[in-house]
């Protein structure tokens, strides 16, 4: 057994299964696991478009309901769609649960990667020329996208690298705790659906983050102050599905499904997080819950060196990863222009 929880996966799985048979055995009922609920901001602005999209065309024949948590969540959705509890899930991929090393790039802090849209296409494209982790061919990957560009989150304004000493700030992947570490601070790995209660509890003083995790967790009823102009990677992202129940559809609705995922869902994904980033945004600092600050020209330079070294250190791991790193720079500044 690979992964730990599966046998209670799985019959979970066929309790839902046998729930649902009792409808015309001529519709396929696919289950959602998005991690968001109906009526979640996120949902409603992301993956609802997508889902209305393939029901519409589907006319009946195959329906993609959400279920929302704690049918799935950030930290299980991979192993509920392995075992066919969850037909389809967004799967956040540093916290699935699998082995991973190369799909981590787009997790290196830079000021240079910072557009989403590009690191979207970029993470695709090099998914598709074979240079990501083999782990990931468990699944059918329906598209792979990127976050917004994680930033730094506090109770207080931070103008100095030296305030960071000691304070406790959530990480959500290895670079990022690496990142924290090098200014300073003492990073604390929690998922981004516990980082609220870890944050009202003060378990820790400061996130990374962005404007989607602020506005929907609602950390922002804490962590009021925002850094700017200093980005810590994104984390990479994937639509996934049961292998067995795509090939179980038929080639029509196969067809439907295939028509709406790869690049068209990452592109159309990364364009419904540019337009509520800025949504996100504007609300939460028109009503007092963020204000954005930059560091000083000094103060930005001192963050930016102390960061650089994460990313050499991640391609001295080797097993390729220089490769991915390449390939991914090389589609990421096409990708831009």
């Amino acid at each position: 057994m690979k992964y730990s929880g599966r046998i209670t996966s799985s019959i979970l799985a066929a309790t839902i299964s046998l729930a649902m048979a009792g409808g015309a055995q001529s519709e396929e009922a696919l289950r959602f696991g998005s991690g968001q609920a109906n009526d979640s901001p996120l949902y409603q602005l992301t993956y609802k478009k997508w889902v209305d999209a393939i029901n519409e065309e589907a006319a009946g024949e195959l329906t993609i309901t959400n279920f929302p948590p704690p049918f799935a969540d950030a930290t299980n959705t991979w192993e509920r769609v392995v075992q066919g509890v969850a037909d389809i899930g967004v799967a956040g991929l540093p916290i699935s649960g699998i082995p991973l090393k190369r799909t981590l790039v787009t997790t290196l802090p830079s000021t240079e990667v910072t557009d989403m849209t590009a690191a979207s296409i970029a993470l695709a494209e090099t998914y598709e020329k074979g240079l990501l982790d083999p782990s990931l061919d468990e699944v059918k990957i329906l598209a792979l996208y990127t976050v917004l560009p994680s930033r730094f989150f506090s109770r207080e304004p931070i103008e100095d690298v030296e305030q960071l000493k000691g304070m406790k700030v959530r990480a959500q992947d290895s670079n990022m705790v690496k990142a924290m570490d090098k200014l300073g601070a003492a990073a604390v790995s929690i998922p981004f659906s516990e980082g609220y209660q870890a944050i009202s509890r003060g378990v820790v003083e400061a996130s990374s983050g962005n404007e989607i995790t602020q506005y929907t967790y609602k950390w922002s009823d804490y962590l009021k102050h925002g850094i700017e102009d200093i980005t810590f990677g994104m984390t990479p992202f994937a639509i996934i599905m049961n292998k067995e129940k795509y090939e179980s559809l038929s080639p029509e609705m196969k067809a439907i499904i295939d028509k709406h995922s790869g690049m068209t869902l990452t592109k159309m994904l990364a364009t419904a997080q540019t337009g509520i980033q800025k949504k996100f945004s504007d609300e939460m600092v028109a009503d007092g819950r963020l204000t954005w600050h930059k560091l000083s020209p000094e103060q930005y330079e001192i963050w930016k060196a102390a960061i650089a070294p994460v990313v050499d250190e991640w391609l001295a791991k080797g097993d390729g990863v220089q490769e991915t790193y390449d390939a991914f720079l090389a589609s990421y500044k096409a990708a831009l222009k």
